[in-house]
């Protein structure tokens, strides 16, 4: 059991750092959005849930069984009497010592099954600002949901469960998301109360080369991500429902296309918009000052990440000779690397696209205001 154990905490440490590096950028924009400004140990907090989050998985879910697994082992039984686990553990300790007891594997079984919760209600309640009675059935439900899972062999993926869906583990988690939720502000009095936070959200900052590059940074990963995640969603339907082969038709749908709609989604669309400013720049609140007309917003985009983005997207083009795609996406690295050292060199956090259009750039709280 042991080895179980220590198997599924180096799993979800492990994925879980890999969860926290893909979550990163988004982890940024909720911060800013929030609580109206990126604190360093707010953040570390979300990388230490998003790890934790990955870690339950770990333990309730995975390994998961070979595809013939039911076959020859059939379904698991299921309890559904609560309170049951107390018999369990008066036979299981009968007889022995207290310190035998206490590591029998009936009485730490109940007892991980508490702990393993009891930074659920932590973080939800400190990192999340939810109070204690919301933080504990939040944990309450996610453990209804496990054994759900469990039961229903993965809601179906399997022919039987492969794990024990218990209701009392349903109460030892609850009970561990409720402890966990009282004792927050003793655990995690080292993270910034939300209340405060919130309650300035909307107070104007500075606006600094660490904002610029944090919206920069959010435009490139919705950019990148919204056009990754298009083309997977096709190439499955293509392969797997469709069962067409790598055609040059297939590149123009699973590549181009989905450049083009991330291209027009993160680029085109927020030009359109309000201020005119990217995804990247609303979420850090920076907007350009003073309002630029609709042709000056496309000369300061084209000039930005918005003229990167065009570059990527035309040398995704099927038939492009490989010199001029290499020549292509290379222009357009060269081109947001001239974009990088403009804004670290200038100490306003304008950088080139700002200059270009001869424009500054202003906390949208602050431009806001009459």
């Amino acid at each position: 059991m042991i080895d179980a154990w220590r198997w599924s905490a180096v799993t979800g440490i492990l994925a879980g750092l890999g969860a926290f590096v893909l979550l990163f950028v988004p982890i940024l924009a909720w911060q800013s959005r929030r609580f109206g400004r990126v604190r360093g140990v707010r953040t570390l907090a979300a990388g230490a849930a998003a790890i934790y989050g990955v870690t339950i998985i770990a333990y309730t879910l995975l390994p998961l069984p070979d595809p013939g697994w039911c076959a020859t082992h059939g379904s698991k039984e299921h309890y559904f009497t609560p309170l049951h686990s107390i018999g369990e553990i008066r036979r299981a300790v009968d007889g022995l010592s207290t310190r035998e007891a206490l590591r029998s594997f009936a009485v730490l079984q109940v007892a991980m099954n508490v702990v393993l919760f009891l930074p659920w209600g932590a973080f939800v309640r400190r990192l999340f600002g939810r109070r204690l009675l919301v933080a504990g059935l939040s944990g309450m439900i996610v453990s209804i949901l496990i054994e759900a899972s469990q039961g229903t062999g993965l809601w179906g993926i399997y022919d039987c469960a492969y794990r024990v869906a218990d209701i009392d583990d349903v109460i030892t988690n609850s009970l561990g998301a409720f402890l966990g939720a009282v004792a927050a502000p003793l655990v995690l009095w080292w993270l910034p109360t939300t209340d405060a936070d919130v309650a300035q959200r909307r107070e104007p900052r500075p606006v600094t080369r660490g904002r610029r590059l944090a919206g920069m940074t959010i435009d490139a990963f919705a950019f990148f991500g919204l056009w990754s995640a298009i083309s997977l969603l096709l190439i499955v339907v293509d392969r797997y429902e469709l069962g067409q082969p790598v055609t040059t038709r297939a590149a123009w749908v699973d590549q181009t296309l989905p450049g083009i709609v991330a291209f027009v989604g993160v680029v085109v669309l927020p030009l359109s918009f309000g201020s005119g400013a990217s995804l990247g720049q609303r979420a850090m609140w920076l907007c350009p000052d003073p309002p630029l007309p609709r042709r000056r917003r496309l000369l300061r985009s084209l000039t930005g990440f918005g003229g990167f983005a065009a570059i990527q997207v035309s040398a995704a083009t099927p038939g492009l000779p490989r010199w001029l795609e290499w020549t292509a996406n290379g222009v357009s690295w060269a081109f947001l690397g001239a974009a990088m050292v403009a804004l670290a060199t200038d100490p306003s956090g304008r950088g080139m696209s700002f200059r270009v259009c001869r424009c500054g750039l202003a906390d949208s709280r602050a431009a806001a205001e009459p």
